[in-house]
């Protein structure tokens, strides 16, 4: 059952009208079986006392929360309707229905019956909360953060409230707002893990990933069978190029839940940058077992292979990803370089072109065409292909390198040397190791 903020109130249903003592005690009995959380009981006295006294408002009320507690949220409707005949201005009687109204998913019945309840209860901080909520849900985040503020002016240690400004601040991409509004919730409530965990992921999102191992280790802290936060911070530890950590806490994850086929994926890629192929081979495969369109998965095992010599491996895994995404460019320039370490030029050549027509700025595959048409003499068209790269890219060291390999086979030494030289700038050895040899 979605948890609200009830401002549940049972009346004093007392009053001094002729002839219904019976009624009221009904009421009475009501009341108390709803404290005792006997729900089913108190709407069977609240039932008596109505059909006794038939006007009995309150008891409409207090009845229409009893069938909320027991999720009969139509008949809760009808018995606030009832309210509402007799007393339009009971803000209470708008927000309770617009909460049943949230559960039947009629959100915007639910937000004008919030607005109704403001309309008359200026004041009323759940109502606020609830509305943003709802808006929320609704994707109108700018108007729920407006609604949940004013339900924090309202009430400043409203800790809901700020739990879920900062959820909405974090679906905004405005992270700072949002770890200020986790923080706060925390200081209101130090045992939330979740709120420990959003402000990891949301430093994440700032790039302030020792902060976010700092937050996801809290919430571990909090709930040490919390697999999202392992997760989280296993995400923080690959930023931070913590391999050995990142691989650790995944395997925590898949300890917890043996079916989190990202967890093997991220696993997969820590194994790799500890130089343990085999190991991140397996558990990219196991991804796939368990999520057969995880495209990157695919994507990582296909270099993988590739890194490791196995280039129909390599070519077999980038042909899934691109069966899954065939509009990502980069993926064909990877599987052109299999192709062609399999001597299927042709291929290559096709996959280098076809990466081109989906990104005209693919530098990587301008830099694949040149040495195609360098190796085939063409070096006209290698130049071609290795400006166009250049001026894309223009520090991108290899192209500086093979223009200037092409630059020398045409009798243009100094041009060569000065993109060697550029090259070797740029962080390309062979470009060094030319320009120390033939530039003297």
């Amino acid at each position: 059952m979605k948890k609200f903020v009830f401002a549940l109130v049972i009346m004093c249903l007392f009053f001094g009208f002729a002839g219904a003592q019976t009624a009221e005690e009904y009421a009475k009995t009501g009341n108390e079986k709803f404290t005792a959380k006997d729900y089913k009981g108190a709407i069977e006295s609240y039932t008596k006392a109505l059909e006794l006294y038939p006007n009995f408002t309150d008891v409409f009320f207090n009845r229409g929360q009893a069938y909320i507690k027991l999720e009969d949220y139509d008949n809760a409707i009808n018995d606030f309707n009832k309210v509402l005949e007799f007393k339009a201005d009971k803000a209470e009687a708008w927000y309770f229905r617009g909460n049943c109204k949230v559960f039947k998913k009629d959100l915007a019945g639910a937000v004008d019956d919030y607005s109704k309840a403001i309309e008359w209860k200026a004041d009323y901080a759940s109502a606020y909360f609830q509305r943003g909520s709802v808006k929320k849900d609704q994707n109108k985040l700018t108007e729920a953060i407006a609604d949940l503020s004013q339900a924090i002016t309202l009430k400043p240690d409203y800790k809901e409230a700020y739990f879920k400004r900062g959820v909405t601040y974090q679906l905004s991409s405005k992270y700072t707002e949002a770890i200020a509004d986790y923080t706060k919730y925390a200081e209101l409530n130090p045992k939330s893990q979740l709120a420990f965990d959003n402000m990891g992921i949301c430093k994440f999102n700032v790039k302030d990933y020792e902060g976010a191992v700092t937050d996801h280790s809290k919430a571990i802290e909090l709930k040490p069978d919390f697999y999202n936060a392992w997760f989280n911070r296993g995400m923080a530890y690959l930023a931070l190029s913590k391999f050995a950590e990142a691989k650790s806490d995944f395997t925590k994850v898949i300890t917890l839940k043996a079916d989190f086929a990202d967890a093997y994926y991220r696993r997969g890629l820590a194994e790799r940058s500890l130089d343990e192929a085999s190991n991140a081979i397996a558990d990219f495969g196991k991804a796939i077992e368990l999520n057969p369109k995880l495209a990157e998965a695919y994507l990582d095992r296909g270099i993988t292979f590739h890194n490791g010599a196995n280039y129909q491996g390599a070519v077999d895994n980038f042909t899934k990803y691109i069966e899954l995404n065939p509009s990502n460019s980069p993926v064909y320039v990877y599987r052109g370089k299999s192709y062609k370490l399999l001597k299927m030029a042709d291929k290559a050549s096709e996959d280098f072109n076809k990466a081109i027509s989906l990104d005209a700025n693919n530098a990587s595959a301008y830099v694949e065409l040149g040495i195609d048409f360098e190796d085939a003499k063409d070096y006209v068209k290698a130049l071609e292909n290795f400006d166009k790269a250049i001026s894309i890219k223009a520090d991108m060291a290899d192209a500086w390198f093979y223009r200037g390999m092409v630059k020398e086979a045409q009798g243009d030494k100094a041009g060569a040397c000065a993109d060697w030289k550029k090259g070797a700038e740029l962080g390309s050895s062979s470009a060094k190791s030319n320009a120390d040899a033939k530039c003297k």
